[in-house]
């Protein structure tokens, strides 16, 4: 992520996505998504948090998990990996713990 002020507003940004907004709005507008590996169609799918769309389909479900940890830990984001019912099956954290554990 990255910020930059620019006169009275600021770009906001991660890889791709670009936002400007004022300061009231900044925290709210630049969270980042979190990715959920999720069963449909006979697929698995690597989808952010509130998309529509995939961010890559696989055939396994090992290759979804490999590929959401990939960008997780580049991006550090939460990763979400549910089962063929849809529940969470797993959980894995890359961003910023608020209080990681001692041991």
């Amino acid at each position: 992520m990255w910020i930059q002020k620019k006169n009275s507003f600021f770009l906001c940004g991660f890889k791709r996505n670009v936002y400007i907004c004022t300061q009231e709005s900044l925290y709210i507008k630049v969270m980042p998504r979190n990715l959920h590996v999720v069963h449909s169609q006979g697929e698995w799918k690597v989808r952010r948090e509130g998309s529509m769309r995939a961010s890559k389909v696989f055939g396994s479900k090992a290759a979804a998990i490999d590929y959401g940890r990939r960008v997780g830990k580049s991006e550090r984001l939460e990763l979400y990996i549910h089962n063929m019912d849809g529940r969470i099956a797993d959980r894995c954290s890359y961003g910023n713990d608020p209080f990681p554990p001692q041991g």
